[in-house]
């Protein structure tokens, strides 16, 4: 945790995943900013609070903080301020994280959370007691309904998110986002299977990022310093008619040829086509995939004019 004073207004919370429940609150820190004459920015936590409650959970978040970064600086959200969530800090009672951390080292003007805002040793405190709190230093505090509409109980949260794309249902996890679900990694060496195959292949390993349902997917990537995204077919699984060993992400890009190796590629998730599956020989492999290229082929065509919100395009919030 950093010790340098900044003013301004901050969106708290830990925002994994920017879905639109989220952009509400960062709307709300934007307008609050506007009105006290300061700028916005995200206030959050790293690592996430259950990688430290929960270290040996599968993988579960939604962005990277690379995604996310794009994303923020893509809305107007310059200032992020990261805070080293320990157990120390999870410890304090909800009165000292407002005073020792959020008064005396983070100094905001205002701070916006989501109504279902919880905080403080247990989670014993509320967004209410958030503004109890803050109020005799200053701080303005506002709160933001994640409600999917005004009196319904249903919240927009991140949870849904991931159990959407656990599932591979990548048109709700984009209802929900706001924007399809984007991977990025760096690419690494493979063992040239799939070039070996006549689809040469990407591969991507997904470090602390969640799980997609395994299988195959339309997939729509972009290339750094290149401006247009390349279509494509992608595969998560463990490839069970050839090894079955090591967990990859497999991008092959239509109407590309290049090296990509230690390349950042930005893999945005639009479409589950089939299930993972142990084919009966290599043959019977290589056809399928050759299918599944024609496949997505015809499902971006038939899907090209339908509105799809993509990082390296503004994202109002």
């Amino acid at each position: 945790m950093t010790t340098t004073r900044l003013a301004g207004v901050y969106a708290l919370g830990n925002f994994d995943g920017l879905h639109q429940g989220h952009r509400r609150v960062l709307a709300a820190a934007q307008a609050l900013a506007q009105t006290l004459d300061t700028w916005p920015g995200l206030l959050t936590f790293a690592p996430h609070p259950r990688q430290v409650f929960q270290p040996d959970a599968p993988p579960f978040l939604i962005d990277t903080p690379l995604v996310r970064d794009r994303l923020l600086a893509e809305m107007g959200i310059a200032h992020v301020r990261t805070l080293d969530f320990t157990p120390a800090l999870a410890a304090l009672s909800p009165a000292a994280f407002v005073q020792d951390v959020l008064h005396a080292t983070i100094t905001p003007k205002g701070l916006v959370v989501g109504a279902e805002f919880c905080f403080g040793k247990d989670r014993a405190g509320t967004a209410q007691d958030l503004q109890s709190l803050c109020a005799p230093l200053g701080i303005t505090v506002e709160t933001v309904s994640l409600e999917t509409a005004p009196g319904e109980e249903e919240k927009l949260s991140s949870s849904q998110v991931r159990a959407a794309i656990r599932q591979g249902d990548m048109d709700c996890a984009q209802e929900i986002l706001g924007r399809p679900w984007c991977i990025t990694a760096d690419v690494q060496h493979g063992d040239q299977q799939g070039r070996e195959m006549g689809v040469p292949t990407a591969n991507l390993a997904l470090g602390d990022v969640l799980r997609p349902a395994r299988g195959v997917y339309v997939v729509r990537c972009r290339l750094e310093g290149r401006d247009a995204p390349l279509g494509g077919v992608a595969n998560f699984g463990t490839r069970p008619t050839r090894d079955g060993l090591k967990e990859w992400l497999e991008v092959h890009l239509f109407d590309f040829k290049g090296d990509l190796y230690g390349q950042t590629l930005w893999v945005e998730m639009l479409h589950h086509l089939r299930p993972e599956k142990t084919f009966a020989s290599l043959d019977d492999l290589i056809a399928q995939i050759h299918k599944d290229c024609e496949t997505a082929k015809a499902w971006l065509q038939q899907n090209a004019a339908r509105p799809r919100k993509t990082l390296g395009q503004k994202h109002g919030v």
